[in-house]
């Protein structure tokens, strides 16, 4: 590797930092968020080193942080991925055993699909509003065909730091049956946002009784449970969990990737499972090994997402996806769009 931090193979992994500096930190996907662990001094010089264990088909995000300073990249490391937060970036680091995939490839002109833009307003709750953006996979204007549809939650950040327009582009149709794609960004509630205890509710309420149906008119869709999913990531998870067991029953199909579910979440969506049981429901599920969110916190996503995965497979849900050597963020959940969209809408036979 002529960049970045010294991978002693199996699974060992130096981070080197040199420059002028009192004190080096690092923070990474490896020991969670809201914590640096020290980079250690070489005596008599100005090398720092951090020494960890990777598994070997792993890839994480890292930031060093310099005299407690903002957190950088790592001037060695020529190799960039989105951070966890909006127009961030982070230093990655790819163990010998990883493999970028081939899907974040930008297609062909004639494989692309496009996006429209949807203005959506609000009659439930007045003042409401969101710009919708919605991907049309390639070939959708040559047909009378009707497409199913998933609805993306945190919808900028997926097509923006995701890159899921240009996925879709590379997976459809081998890997993926066509179909739309409605990237769901956060909604602007104007000037009487609702309490935060209201909130759930009624974004609930806006994508069932209107956001679904104004898709529905505007396109070819199949308006079906069946031909519907809803996508969501950490928080948006639990809005994406609550509508897929709706009693309504509006989606078909879930995917899910690294929950942020609290206890007082659990007790909410769990009697939602358990009143669906026998219900036709095709859900993905994935998160990071390395998707700690904070060690120093007792926050652990893996427990979380492991004990969520486990109910609703006790449950008779069957789960596609699992445990991946990854973080978290969009540089992590990005590298399996190829699974997540394949087993909402597996390829046609």
């Amino acid at each position: 590797m002529k960049d970045g931090p010294l991978i002693d193979p199996p699974d060992r992994v130096v981070f080197l930092y040199r420059g002028d500096a009192k004190d080096v930190g690092i923070a990474t996907d490896l020991i969670g968020v809201r914590r640096e662990d020290p980079l250690q001094r070489v005596p008599d010089t100005d090398l720092f080193f951090y020494e960890a264990q990777v598994e070997a088909s792993a890839r994480v995000n890292y930031h060093f942080v310099r005299d407690f300073g903002a957190p950088m990249l790592d001037p060695r490391n020529s190799r960039r991925v989105p951070g966890l937060l909006p127009g961030t970036e982070a230093s990655s680091l790819a163990m010998p055993g990883w493999r970028e995939p081939a899907h974040l490839i930008e297609s062909p002109d004639g494989r692309r699909g496009r996006l429209e833009t949807v203005e959506f307003a609000s009659t439930l709750y007045p003042g409401a509003k969101q710009t919708l953006h919605v991907y049309l996979p390639a070939g959708y204007e040559g047909t009378v065909d009707r497409y199913p549809a998933a609805y993306v939650l945190d919808g900028d950040m997926a097509r923006a730091q995701g890159l899921v327009p240009p996925s879709l582009d590379q997976l459809m149709p081998a890997q993926v049956a066509p179909a739309l794609v409605v990237f769901h960004g956060n909604l602007d509630w104007g000037p009487k946002p609702p309490a935060e205890a209201g909130a759930l509710s009624q974004e609930i309420e806006i994508i069932v009784r209107e956001i679904v149906p104004l898709i529905d008119r505007r396109f070819r869709t199949l308006p079906t449970p069946a031909g519907r999913a809803i996508v969501g990531h950490l928080w948006g998870g639990i809005t994406a969990t609550h509508l897929a067991f709706d009693k309504r029953r509006v989606f078909g199909a879930l995917g899910l990737q690294s929950l942020f579910m609290l206890d007082t979440d659990r007790f909410g969506i769990e009697p939602l499972v358990s009143k669906a049981v026998g219900t036709p429901l095709r859900v993905y599920h994935d998160w990071g090994f390395y998707g700690h969110v904070s060690t120093r916190e007792a926050a652990d996503l893996r427990e979380t997402n492991r004990r969520f995965n486990t109910y609703l497979r006790e449950k008779g849900f069957e789960t596609a996806g699992g445990e991946a050597q990854d973080g978290l963020g969009w540089a992590s959940w990005r590298n399996r769009t190829d699974r997540l969209f394949a087993a909402l809408f597996p390829p046609r036979k």
